[in-house]
């Protein structure tokens, strides 16, 4: 079983906490963050990935979304270009959409 934790990115005031209980989560489904959940899996230098991370996989890159009932990476943010995110996969995550979202122009 996978840990249950999240993420959010403040909209309005530009940053990411990281700590936060669950009853804050009341506060964070307001508009003025951007929640995301950690996928239970660590990139391969043992760094966490969440949603909105853009990793390197391979020659690719991409951002990790929740989709149906899974992660998965989307190139471009095309759900038709979409992979399912494998546990054995060798991915590094080198940003994320909201601090770095250059990271996915030419995708």
């Amino acid at each position: 079983m996978r840990e249950i934790k999240f993420r959010a990115w403040h909209t309005q005031d530009l940053f990411m906490t990281h700590n936060f209980e669950r009853w804050d989560m009341i506060v964070l489904n307001s508009v003025t963050y951007d929640v995301m959940q950690y996928t239970g899996l660590k990139d391969k230098n043992g760094k966490e990935i969440y949603e909105g991370d853009v990793v390197k996989y391979g020659h690719r890159i991409g951002e990790i979304i929740y989709c149906g009932d899974r992660f998965s990476i989307s190139r471009k943010n095309d759900l038709d270009d979409l992979h399912f995110f494998q546990h054995d996969w060798k991915v590094e995550v080198i940003g994320n959409i909201h601090q770095n979202p250059e990271l996915l122009v030419g995708e």
